[in-house]
């Protein structure tokens, strides 16, 4: 299974960023906006 991890705070609390930007997500643990890591389990 992959996982999406905010590159900042390494949190997995992210959502897709619906800002008419695609690929970008929003963190809601820090706030950060813009590309994330995939990482495989």
């Amino acid at each position: 299974m992959k996982k999406k991890i905010c590159p900042m705070c390494k949190s997995d609390n992210l959502t897709l960023d619906i800002g008419g930007q695609t690929g970008k997500y929003r963190c809601k643990k820090c706030g950060y906006l813009g590309p994330i890591v995939i990482e495989s389990d």
